[in-house]
């Protein structure tokens, strides 16, 4: 609504200015005659002064409408690529930078590893504690994930209760240190969800990850393998699987 009213009084301004200009320039003219109104210096002061005026009017209406664009421009990129929920980069910004990670681990014969987590019986969350929390539970994990891994890492939320970690220029030691890590924080107890509550709730995630591998031709490839690892995790309960 700021955004729609600024531009429209930048407008309004701009309109009225220029307006202004030539009503001035119209009355001194019209008035008297054009014979009985010679173009005098006060009459040339004026007109300056007003036409000066209108162009700085318009032209600082034309840069707050511009900036007010690019704004929102970046406001609009920034949701298309990250999860509304959780601040992490959501499916569609995973894909696009698995698919260049991995072609750029080709490029300069670099290692990559995906890691693929899956909250264990979610659904029981959401069910004895309702959805607010349940959202509050994923925020928090989103960001636990967030400060277990390097600033280079790119943490995702693909959907729902699944999460995945791009980890670029490592292989198998820092995939399996990274779920080592996540387990050791969720066996240290219940997380805290809800500061002004105090709501405590036992979180557990089953962590797969498979690393980038020659026969491997496209992103999918990694992802399914690392599924895979996940799913024979969840399956056995175990702390990590690779594949």
């Amino acid at each position: 609504m700021a955004r729609i009213f600024s531009f429209h009084a930048c407008r309004h301004v701009a309109a009225i200015a220029v307006a202004g200009m030539f009503g001035l320039a119209l009355i001194l003219v019209f008035t008297k005659g054009p014979a009985a109104a010679p173009v005098t210096p006060v009459f040339l002061s004026v007109f300056a002064l007003t036409t000066g005026f209108s162009l700085v009017a318009v032209s600082r209406c034309r840069s707050e409408t511009a900036s007010e664009f690019r704004a929102e421009l970046e406001r609009l990129s920034h949701l298309a690529e990250h999860d509304d929920l959780s601040g992490l980069a959501n499916r569609r910004a995973f894909t696009r930078h698995l698919d260049r990670d991995m072609q750029l681990a080709r490029w300069c014969d670099h290692p990559l590893a995906l890691v693929i987590i899956d909250l264990d019986d979610f659904k029981l969350v959401n069910d004895h504690f309702g959805h607010l929390v349940g959202d509050a539970v994923l925020t928090r994990f989103g960001l636990l994930l967030r400060e277990l891994c390097r600033a280079s890492d790119i943490v995702a939320r693909l959907g729902g209760d699944e999460f995945a970690i791009i980890i670029r220029q490592a292989g198998e030691g820092e995939a399996r240190a990274v779920i080592k890590r996540l387990n050791t924080v969720l066996s240290q107890g219940p997380i805290l969800v809800d500061d002004d509550a105090g709501v405590h709730v036992s979180v557990g995630a089953s962590a797969g990850f498979a690393v980038l591998a020659p026969e491997m031709s496209h992103f999918t490839d990694l992802v399914r393998a690392a599924d895979v690892a996940q799913y024979e995790v969840k399956a056995r309960r175990a702390p990590v699987s690779a594949m």
